[in-house]
């Protein structure tokens, strides 16, 4: 899998969006703000389709990861009961 990478000497980071479908281009200029307005830097896209994600999406932007995939909510949740 490819990572995300900062290019901070460009005030700019590469993202990695991994997703159970593809994204749009309203989807990832959406995301893309959020995620400017959260880290102060400008974002740079890259996006990857993961059919085992079942559905949601998986954000590596440098350290920073987001998991808000179903399959990484069901993995939580098998943890949370033991399983």
């Amino acid at each position: 899998m490819k990572r995300a990478a900062p290019s901070r000497e460009q005030g700019r980071i590469d993202v990695l969006v991994t997703t159970a479908f593809p994204l749009s281009e309203g989807q990832s200029g959406a995301i893309a703000s959020a995620l400017k307005e959260k880290l102060g830097r400008d974002i740079n896209i890259t996006s990857v389709e993961d059919p085992e994600l079942i559905g949601g999406m998986h954000i590596r932007a440098g350290d920073l990861v987001i998991d808000g995939s179903v399959q990484g909510q069901l993995k939580q949740l098998a943890n949370e009961l033991g399983i």
